[in-house]
């Protein structure tokens, strides 16, 4: 995997955290490997990223998977064990009510 070093900014918008690299803005979503409070406190500092070939990225140690398609798995997944896991997710406060909603909803 081709790897660069860059630095970028942590932004907050909107509820959402972003990463800015080189004039581009990459949303960072919502899961289990983001740490919300040390990115938090990473919010309009530089910080130095390392960017590879493949969607997985670091933060200043932290560990982000940034997939084209963060819910894909979703339309694979039985509709019944799909609204366990989001549900879990929503009493976690990982995922927003609404957004557990619309993943409900699609079909594969």
């Amino acid at each position: 995997m081709k790897q660069r070093a860059v630095y970028g900014t942590v932004l907050h918008e909107e509820g959402r955290f972003l990463l800015e690299v080189a004039g581009m803005r990459h949303e960072l979503p919502e899961g289990i490997m983001v740490d919300r409070k040390h990115l938090g406190d990473l919010v309009g500092k530089r910080v130095s990223v390392v960017i590879g070939d493949s969607p997985i990225i670091f933060i200043d140690h932290i560990l982000c998977y940034v997939p084209a398609d963060p819910w894909g798995w979703v339309v694979r997944v039985d509709p019944k064990i799909r609204q366990g896991i989001l549900q879990g997710f929503v009493q976690a406060g990982l995922l927003a009510p609404e957004k557990a909603d619309q993943l409900m909803s699609m079909e594969g």
